[in-house]
């Protein structure tokens, strides 16, 4: 089983500032999800990197790690299933 940990795409980049997440060096906080507390942490609480899902932009995202994972997986597996079913020809692979 596959799992995603992070957005697509995410660097480590400076974020520019936004509403209620902006920090003095003009950078966003990013959100984290601990996969062994299930809670959600920010840049200032950060576990180590093993623990933790991310970055996400926001917290929302960062609750929903775990959800946004096992239906990237499921997508995953159902167009390995479909690839498996052309290479062979066979409906039922």
């Amino acid at each position: 089983m596959l799992w995603s940990l992070g957005n697509a795409g995410a660097t480590d980049a400076p974020r520019s500032a936004d509403e209620g997440s902006a920090r003095k060096d003009g950078t966003t906080m990013a959100y984290w999800f601990n996969i062994e507390t299930n809670q959600v942490e920010s840049d200032d609480n950060r576990s180590q990197n093993a623990d933790v899902m991310g970055p996400y932009d926001t917290e929302a995202e960062a609750a929903g790690a775990l959800a946004s994972a096992r239906a990237k997986t499921e997508a995953w597996d159902e167009q390995d299933r479909k690839d498996q079913e052309w290479e062979s020809g066979d409906a039922g692979a």
